[in-house]
């Protein structure tokens, strides 16, 4: 894989009507087609690879239906997420601290 860094989220951000989208990556893939990483903005943890099993077209499609990107189980990175109760999705980087 080589990590792209920058090689084209513009296109991304552009679909989801973003100048520039911060953390976010495009990797190559074996198949000749591009993924794109999701990183915490706080730590850098990596936390979705975006689209797998589905194509870049249904991934943009179903986020914007959403209204935000919406990731599915084969897009989550292990380890990377916890769940709180009530369904709230988090990163699992330690906590930061709050501000008052």
């Amino acid at each position: 894989e080589a990590v792209l860094n920058g090689a084209d989220p513009s296109s991304l951000g552009a679909s989801f009507g973003a100048e520039s989208l911060i953390g976010i990556h495009a990797m190559k893939t074996d198949e000749d087609s591009v993924e794109f990483v999701f990183y915490d903005s706080q730590c850098g943890l990596p936390l979705f690879v975006a689209p797998r099993r589905r194509s870049l077209q249904d991934f943009r499609v179903e986020s914007l239906n959403h209204g935000w990107p919406s990731f599915r189980e084969p897009e989550i990175l292990e380890g990377s997420i916890s769940h709180r109760l009530g369904g709230e999705v988090v990163s699992s980087c330690p906590a930061q601290p709050t501000h008052p």
